[in-house]
């Protein structure tokens, strides 16, 4: 075979192109988005969420005297309480609270951040689901600003230290540890007597 007659499929195939050649995006694509968390939050948190713990949220008291709990899943719950012990040492503050009608006893923690722990808030009703996100660290993401936007519903910490022997309304979500009272993530907090 002549040289020439190599080159001739060669020379075609260099003159054909069997695919189309684009530039990657520069990342203003709606896919390379970066996620914002904290504008996400604010979004969904009047117009959706609390509407939605408002209509979930099971008496507190009631429920655990029902007992058998699941470990793992995530309630919305309300109550009333008296204010047993305060300790709201950074970085995650506690109230412990006594469900009225009180019997002197522990029954709850009420989280007052500034860290608030747990993913209840993002997983107590259907809101937020994970397919919502395009990955599990903006899934992540979210639940922390939804906490981190919990802890404004609060008095500010100097009120707070003088909780102990107050009176008050919550809602708010939790997870079931066993053997662990509820340590509440507050989403409607007020003292009693207090103007709505």
């Amino acid at each position: 075979m002549t040289r020439a007659a190599l080159l001739l499929p060669l020379a075609c195939l260099t003159g054909c192109v069997p695919w189309t050649v684009r530039p990657l995006e520069n990342g203003t694509g709606a896919s390379q988005r970066k996620f914002d968390a904290g504008r996400y939050a604010d979004d969904i948190w009047a117009a959706k969420l609390l509407p939605a713990i408002d209509q979930a949220a099971l008496d507190l008291r009631g429920l655990l005297s029902r007992g058998a709990l699941k470990p793992g899943s995530h309630l919305a719950v309300r109550g009333a309480a008296v204010v047993l012990d305060v300790s709201i040492a950074p970085p995650s503050g506690k109230l412990v609270l006594d469900l009225l009608p009180p019997d002197g006893r522990a029954d709850a923690l009420l989280q007052t951040g500034p860290e608030m722990r747990g993913t209840s808030l993002r997983d107590a009703t259907a809101v937020v689901p994970f397919s919502q996100f395009v990955n599990q660290i903006d899934f992540a993401s979210a639940a922390t600003e939804l906490n981190r936007r919990a802890a404004r519903v609060l008095p500010p910490p100097a009120e707070l230290e003088k909780a102990k022997g107050r009176n008050l309304d919550f809602t708010g979500t939790f997870t079931v540890v066993e053997g662990e009272p509820p340590s509440i993530v507050p989403v409607r907090f007020r003292w009693a007597g207090d103007a709505q």
